[in-house]
């Protein structure tokens, strides 16, 4: 093609560039995730119906709390690998990425689970889809 073109950075650098954003995004990503757990945390802390004081209620919410805990983790290793330029920054986000969204979903099914359709824990389900 004869369109003009001008070389941004250096020749062969473009899929480090986008494997670097790449990275970033899914790091992102899994920030966001993780603020969706602490919204269906806060969502079943805050229940209050018979069912609540159930084991397996209390059960479900516990491995909701255990799965935040993983999750904002697995996040804050991908900030800090990023942050110091580890050649372990790339694993970090791949593991928050799968982490955190695994752990997302997981929250968001025992809020619906748990608390019942209504259009919080349908947005919360969806959202963590």
């Amino acid at each position: 093609s004869d369109a003009p073109a001008e070389l941004l950075g250096s020749e062969g650098a473009g899929g480090r560039l986008m494997m670097r954003a790449i990275d970033l995004a899914v790091t992102a990503l899994a920030a966001e995730q993780v603020g969706l757990i602490e919204k269906a945390m806060s969502m079943l802390v805050g229940h209050t119906a018979e069912t609540s004081g159930t084991a397996d209620f209390q059960t479900r919410v516990a491995e909701v709390a255990l799965d935040h805990v993983a999750a904002a983790g697995l996040w804050r290793r991908a900030l800090a690998e990023d942050a110091e330029g580890s050649p372990n920054a790339a694993p970090a986000a791949a593991a928050a990425h799968v982490g955190c969204s695994a752990a997302a979903v997981r929250a968001a099914t025992a809020a619906a689970e748990l608390i019942g359709p209504s259009p919080e824990t349908d947005a919360v389900l969806r959202r963590a889809l």
